[in-house]
């Protein structure tokens, strides 16, 4: 049973498809730089488009590095933009991976179809596309204040037909996976609505 307003919705069953939502970097023409192209968030959606561009990846620690090497496939030119004072042991698989790193206080603007950092020990800088790597958060509250159990990063635990440990629960998408990919999600809700289907038979 869930209330909305002045209605209540009842079910035997409820399938989440929640997803998530990026952490966007702190810039003026955010929204419009995603639209362009020049703001990306999934490499594994679009690195390809990518390819052999001057890519600037903003985040701190392990996640973003991470992000970086992914997209070191893609092109020679990868930059990580952190804005603390990276660790010794970051810098040196960053140098292994063949990735610059750079140390910018929010010192990055969109303008002319690029990113533009200013300032700083490296000077003026540009780079051909972003992808933040600021971490996300998942639409799972609503389901884990049901009882349903979630991983470390919030993400919900589900079993091979995409139910939750609530019986009658279940989960798509990128409330799920992080691979954030729509045939990911179309495949769960494929599982899901057949799980469904039979256990209301």
């Amino acid at each position: 049973r869930a209330v909305h307003g002045d209605f209540e919705i009842h079910a035997r069953r409820v399938l989440f498809a929640t997803g998530i939502i990026d952490e966007a970097p702190d810039l003026d023409g955010v929204e419009k730089a995603v639209l362009a192209g020049t703001v990306r968030y999934c490499p594994v959606c679009d690195a390809y488009e990518a390819i052999d561009r001057r890519i600037a990846v903003m985040g701190q620690g392990a996640g973003a590095l991470a992000k970086a090497r992914f997209l070191r496939h893609y092109s020679d030119r990868v930059t990580l933009v952190v804005t603390e004072t990276p660790t010794a042991e970051l810098l040196a698989e960053a140098e292994e991976a063949g990735i610059s790193v750079r140390l910018a206080d929010r010192q990055l603007e969109i303008k002319d179809g690029s990113i533009h950092i200013s300032g700083g020990s490296n000077g003026a800088e540009t780079f051909d596309v972003l992808y933040p790597a600021l971490g996300c958060s998942v639409g799972s509250k609503l389901a884990v204040r049901l009882g349903a159990a979630a991983n470390e990063v919030g993400c919900l635990v589900v079993d091979g037909h995409q139910q939750t440990t609530i019986d009658g629960i279940y989960a798509a998408g990128d409330v799920v996976s992080d691979l954030h990919q729509i045939s990911v999600a179309t495949g769960h809700a494929a599982v899901a609505a057949t799980a469904i289907h039979k256990s209301l038979s």
